[in-house]
């Protein structure tokens, strides 16, 4: 998804010029999750930067999936035991099959992300949603482990995009990643409060049941 429709870029990630030592994803990071900007639509300058950088991620689709969850086990290493990973070597991370799928089809979802830029809310959110609500069945999964994932979805754009990464760059994808992530929480929330309104029913009707 996303690539289909794009003209693949000639230059891969790996051969991108060296990253600003000024990076500007800290900017962004800063911002992102206390700023009202994150509930408005993309607007058409924001897809236009989407879509003239993603062909360039979108050169190694897994391999930048992959490195993005190898940053995840850097960033919070108990998230390898939601893999089943813990015991498995940095190394060899990068050639378990299952790391490898989840990379794919996370990536994947970006590409369903920037083909529906002009219309996410009617066309990705309910899928978004329900991808949240999906995450309460994994034993041991945190909802903070969303805003991880946006940390390391930042840090691999700009390790991928190189100078290509700048301040409007950063801005532009920030706002797409906490799109994302927003609605995933939603989703997680959702299954957890229906939970805790179900148990609070089931504590009435016990209460109200005794002689």
């Amino acid at each position: 998804m996303g690539c289909t429709s794009s003209m693949i870029a000639n230059t891969t990630c790996k051969m991108m010029l060296k990253i600003d030592p000024n990076s500007n994803r800290q900017s962004a990071l800063t911002r992102s999750w206390n700023t009202n900007t994150v509930h408005k639509e993309i607007s058409q300058e924001e897809s236009v930067i989407v879509r003239r950088t993603w062909p360039y991620l979108c050169k190694d689709l897994q391999g930048n999936g992959l490195q993005v969850f190898l940053r995840i086990f850097e960033i919070a290493p108990e998230t390898q035991q939601l893999f089943h990973v813990e015991n498995v070597r940095h190394i060899d991370l990068i050639k378990n099959v299952s790391i490898k799928g989840h990379a794919s089809r996370f990536m994947n979802a970006i590409g369903a992300a920037v083909d529906n830029l002009d219309d996410l809310d009617s066309k990705l959110a309910k899928l978004l949603i329900t991808l949240g609500e999906q995450h309460t069945h994994y034993k041991g999964f945190k909802v903070e482990y969303f805003e991880t994932f946006y940390e390391a979805m930042m840090w691999q754009w700009e390790r991928c995009l190189g100078s290509m990464f700048t301040f409007d760059v950063a801005d532009t994808w920030s706002h797409v990643f906490v799109y994302i992530m927003l609605k995933l929480q939603k989703g997680y929330h959702s299954v957890n409060t229906e939970k805790e309104t179900n148990g609070t029913m089931s504590t009435i009707v016990r209460k109200r049941s005794r002689p």
